[in-house]
């Protein structure tokens, strides 16, 4: 990776500390000048784990950066503190970050798309490797072909809602299938497309679809797909792992943010077979932490309760979604419930990170619905009521959630369609909301109960 902007300075893998001071002095020959941000730079430079088994040196880039943003501020005689510093860097980062040409660090950080925010599988991964806590993901195999498969944003079949899953395969595309699903893609020079032609591969799939359709490299796999129907991209290339068996959305998305230099991998203690993948450093993670912090929510929705935002976001619920959901699933199914919270939040707090999906606890043992990060709110979502004392219990204070998010306000939410509860669970946490059909009516009703003696009602809009 070019960790440096005009491609000509060396590409070390690490500075000693040696090497940092060395390069500092050079940019900022008066110490004096100097002292009071060296700590910082140096902090942000380091792993965001210390290491128990070699020493560990700074990231040039991070050291680079931020060292040559304070040599053109000081050089304006501005009066300037280490933390404008931090501030300063984290937005010239993120500027360069939308050029179409980023350079530097640029290009390695994470972006959303102009048009929308990231893909699940890379909102469950900057999540998951927040918390500062390695991952371990499944080596690749080299030796096994890549295959090519219909990205995990893709609308669900004439039922207009997104996928939303935890370690979700996406599905291996074969040429019968893009008569179908993609027609506006075929080369218009395509061979004759077999029944019994089977091969996924991107360079069997690229004689029926023009090969800029496909994300193929792991900077568009990661920053370039969209979330819209018509995204440029409807086809990503899957890697595998052994056993010629392919990655998950979450496992190919890490080795990518690995492949771009985002993630470091580091001597797996779980042994062959596995990629132990970290931060590089501090800066890393403050810089995430800045991306997926809302920066439009109104006002009115920063000051609401948790419940009083649960009250809001499912009095926006759709009637026409959940119309569809009962038809084709025969009752409420669980995908659909969170598609739709999705979307009712952000037609709320009008700011695609104020709530972010499907958050890994640091040890990848649990993973709960929704997170906001903004008010240290949890909120988990059920179906099946079956399943309630079970989720429940993993925020007791031994457990999942309750060890990540000792000190988090939190919400179990039962979703059921006209039906009361069946089961006496005594839970201050927790919430039902009855979904209800009027006769001669297309809309529904929700009745939203919890400690108070009566439910709040809404009539959903259609």
């Amino acid at each position: 990776m070019n960790l440096f902007s005009d491609g000509v300075d060396p590409c070390f893998l690490a500075f000693t500390n040696i090497d940092a001071e060395k390069y500092m002095q050079q940019m900022i020959p008066t110490q004096a000048h100097l002292r009071p941000y060296k700590d910082t730079i140096l902090e942000s430079a380091s792993p965001d784990i210390p290491s128990q088994k070699w020493e560990a040196g700074f990231h040039p880039g991070v050291v680079a950066g931020l060292t040559v943003l304070l040599s053109q501020k000081l050089q304006r005689s501005l009066t300037y503190s280490a933390q404008q510093l931090r501030e300063d860097f984290q937005a010239q980062c993120s500027s360069n970050a939308q050029s179409g040409r980023p350079t530097g660090l640029g290009r390695a950080i994470p972006r959303p798309h102009k048009y929308s925010k990231f893909t699940p599988a890379a909102m469950m991964l900057f999540t998951a490797v927040m918390h500062g806590k390695p991952l371990t993901v499944p080596c690749l195999d080299h030796s096994a072909g890549a295959m090519v498969v219909c990205n995990y944003m893709a609308d669900e079949r004439n039922q207009g809602y997104r996928r939303l899953e935890r370690s979700f395969c996406a599905e291996e595309i074969v040429p019968r299938q893009i008569v179908n699903l993609f027609p506006s893609l075929l080369r218009q020079d395509h061979p004759p497309i077999l029944q019994t032609d089977l091969n996924s591969t991107p360079q069997n799939i690229s004689l029926y679809i023009i090969p800029s359709n496909i994300a193929l490299t792991p900077r568009e796999r990661l920053l370039e797909v969209e979330h819209r129907s018509t995204s440029s991209k409807p086809l990503a290339l899957r890697q595998r792992r052994a056993g010629n068996c392919p990655l998950s959305d979450f496992d190919q998305a890490a080795h990518d943010a690995r492949r771009m230099g985002w993630l470091l991998s580091v001597p797996s203690p779980e042994g062959v077979g596995n990629n132990h993948l970290v931060l590089p450093t501090r800066w890393h993670g403050q810089y995430l932490q800045f991306l997926l912090t809302p920066k439009q929510v109104p006002e009115e929705v920063k000051s609401m309760t948790i419940d009083e935002f649960l009250n809001g976001v499912i009095s926006r619920f759709r009637s026409s979604v959940l119309n569809t959901c009962r038809a084709t699933h025969n009752g409420l199914h669980e995908k659909v419930v969170d598609a739709e919270f999705m979307h009712a939040t952000e037609e709320l707090a009008k700011d695609p990170h104020f709530l972010l999906p499907q958050v890994y606890t640091s040890d990848r043992s649990g993973v709960i619905d929704f997170t906001v990060p903004s008010k240290k709110w949890l909120l988990e979502l059920l179906v099946e009521e079956s399943k309630l004392p079970e989720h429940i219990r993993r925020f007791e204070a031994d457990q999942q959630y309750g060890k990540q998010w000792c000190d988090w306000e939190w919400r179990v939410i039962n979703f059921c369609y006209d039906t009361r509860s069946r089961m006496n669970i005594k839970c201050e946490q927790l919430r039902t909301v009855n979904l209800s059909k009027a006769k001669d009516t297309d809309c529904m009703t929700a009745e939203i109960f919890s400690t108070l003696p009566t439910p709040h009602v809404y009539t959903l809009q259609a």
